[in-house]
């Protein structure tokens, strides 16, 4: 087997993928570079491999979930199967049916609400249960 070696700089990214569909997210930094100060858009980099790195991973998890459900589900469709079973962490919605309009509702009224900031990332839903409640 032959080794490679990615060569990079301080303040580089690397998002590796391995064979066994795992996801690393690999920072340019060593032991003094990691503490050293940043603009803020000097996080831009970071930031941006970061999300990367968490679709890459979400994606490699669940699309053979997905691939499962289209192929023996009774109906064969994705949205079918997942509209109205509270089975994922995230709003789902179709147009004409009852759930779309009800969170068209649900939306109207959360615009008029005042929110804060950042909420309902992915750092917030592996720090919850099933019933949404933090741990």
């Amino acid at each position: 087997m032959s080794d490679f070696t990615i060569k990079g700089n301080v303040g580089d990214v690397f998002i590796r993928i391995t064979k066994d569909r795992d996801v690393q997210l690999i920072f340019g930094e060593d032991e003094d570079s990691i503490y050293r100060e940043m603009d803020f858009e000097g996080h831009e980099v970071y930031k941006t491999a970061t999300q990367f790195a968490l679709m890459i991973d979400s994606y490699l998890r669940n699309s053979k979930a997905l691939d499962d459900l289209i192929t023996t589900s009774a109906t064969g469709s994705i949205p079918a199967e997942l509209i109205g079973r509270d089975l994922l962490p995230i709003m789902l919605a179709g147009a004409g049916l009852e759930e779309f309009q009800e969170v068209e509702e649900d939306e109207e009224e959360k615009e008029s609400e005042d929110k804060p900031e950042y909420t309902d990332n992915i750092i917030q839903f592996k720090r919850k249960d099933k019933n949404n409640e933090d741990k």
